[in-house]
């Protein structure tokens, strides 16, 4: 038989040496140069240095004749997602994933399923339920615990991660507008994630490959109230601003605060003004003009030109929004 292994760790190297003791055609995948060399010098060219969650790199170690795909990294996730691949794009009959936090077999068992083929025949709002009976009550005064149940390149929803899908073309490409907060590029607060605007460059790019126009846009508007406290514009503070909640009345302002608290703000409440609801009105109008015809366009708000590598130009959008350039540079133009 032909098996593939994930992951040339302790485990992995052990099933290796005995799976070759028995007259299999074995190979390990391995993501360390140094793990992969030494497993070289002893065994033989058995190991490919590279990372199994990748499509390309199954493809190039021949998955798709493999009769056998084992995966016992360190990381649940990277195995889960590894054997879904090898089983639903590559249709290897056989795949084994090691799981080693005590939650992924607790929620199967608390769904009543052995596999994750059977889990999937379950309606989701049942597989939500039970994920977050497992987590308790949370006090609404702190953030969200990450969810186990998080977005997986499956083969099955996704067919691979989104770097492959759109570098490779293989989607369908439509007019698209992305998105980042500054206060979520530079800090300070609880959730920074500095590589955006490179992971949206790249989507923008691609887009426009496929012919499609592409819009940048970089939100920085803060409520006055948290503003003059020092607060940033922090994740998820546009989306408020999006759906017209200038005034403060559906309660979404609360679930805000909780990264707002840990990012300059003091008060709970944002200290909503007249510029807050020019904004909020102004991006309503933006995205409704956008979905309308594929432009964005709102009164008193500049041109927003289409995105091109060589020009580089975004949409600042606050208070006083403008043109600028340099957004596959941020956080550092």
């Amino acid at each position: 038989m032909y098996i593939i292994v994930i992951g040339g760790g302790r485990l992995g190297y052990y099933l290796l040496k005995e799976l070759l003791k028995e007259g299999h055609e074995v190979l390990v995948l391995e993501k360390d140069a140094r793990v992969c060399k030494t497993i070289t010098d002893e065994l033989g060219s058995v190991c490919f240095r590279g990372d199994g969650c990748e499509a390309a790199t199954l493809a190039e170690v021949g998955t798709g004749r493999a009769d056998m795909f084992i995966a016992v990294t360190g990381d649940d996730e990277d195995n889960l997602v590894a054997c879904q691949v090898a089983k639903h794009k590559h249709n290897v009959p056989r795949t084994i994933a090691r799981l080693r936090n005590p939650k992924n077999a607790a929620l199967f068992k608390k769904l009543g399923v052995k596999t994750l083929e059977q889990a999937r025949t379950l309606p989701a709002p049942i597989i939500i339920e039970a994920a977050q009976d497992m987590q308790g009550v949370r006090d609404p005064s702190q953030p969200p615990k990450v969810n186990d149940l998080d977005a997986s390149a499956d083969g099955w929803v996704l067919p691979d991660i989104p770097h492959e899908v759109f570098t490779s073309g293989s989607f369908n490409a439509v007019p698209l507008i992305v998105s980042t907060n500054l206060g979520e590029l530079t800090g300070p607060g609880p959730l920074i994630i500095s590589v955006l605007p490179k992971a949206y460059t790249e989507m923008l790019e691609s887009n426009a490959r496929l012919g499609q126009k592409g819009y940048a846009c970089v939100f920085d508007r803060v409520p006055a109230g948290w503003k003059q406290e020092g607060c940033v514009s922090v994740h998820s503070m546009e989306l408020p601003y999006v759906f017209g909640d200038w005034d403060d009345s559906t309660g979404w302002w609360d679930s805000v605060s909780v990264h707002a608290l840990r990012s300059g703000a003091k008060s709970e409440k944002p200290g909503l003004d007249a510029t807050d609801r020019a904004v909020s009105e102004a991006m309503m109008a933006l995205w409704t003009s956008f979905a309308r015809n594929g432009k964005p366009k709102a009164e008193g708000i500049p041109n927003w030109p289409e995105y091109t590598r060589q020009t580089d130009r975004y949409l600042y959008l606050s208070g006083k929004s403008g043109i600028r350039a340099g957004f596959s540079k941020l956080p550092n133009s």
